[in-house]
């Protein structure tokens, strides 16, 4: 089976984030830079949501997390659909922080016995960071600071 990614190939991606589900994009875009502007249009704000979240997560400080999102945010993110596609990706680098989205990957990839609980969704261990799906409700701004903390020291 093809793996399938959005953005950096995996194998050199400083952030992969694992997402349960498959936006539309346009074929020519496989493992490709994706258009964020395009990505959002075809999926609505749904997606919008989900690219500002990762931004705002992986932006360097004193950087605008909007011009992140829509001029850089591939550049050093991979975003991957499925366990199997990371497996593929292993052994990873130390500096590769990998972000299991929500609770349906948990049952795939469980949060390792020995995790830091960073708060009452999130853990943490070696590279891995298990977090709610990227969703405001879920993955409020709170919780992105909070979050973004501990991706800096990363």
């Amino acid at each position: 089976m093809k793996s399938i990614w959005l953005g950096q190939n995996p194998q050199q991606a400083k952030y992969i984030f694992i997402l349960p589900n498959l936006p539309e994009w346009h074929s020519a875009m496989d493992n490709l830079k994706p258009d964020v502007a395009d990505l959002i249009q075809r999926n609505g704000n749904h997606w919008r949501k989900i690219l500002t979240i990762m931004a705002k997560l992986t932006v360097t400080n004193g950087n605008d997390w909007r011009v992140h999102r829509d001029h850089s945010l591939f550049e050093q993110l991979a975003v991957v659909f499925d366990i199997a596609s990371l497996e593929k990706v292993k052994p990873l680098s130390e500096h590769t922080l990998v972000f299991i989205v929500g609770r349906k990957l948990r049952a795939e990839l469980p949060i390792a016995e020995e995790s830091t609980k960073l708060n009452y969704e999130c853990w943490w261990h070696r590279n891995y960071i298990w977090c709610p799906y990227l969703d405001y409700r879920q993955f409020p701004n709170a919780l992105i600071a909070e979050l973004k903390g501990y991706v800096l020291e990363k």
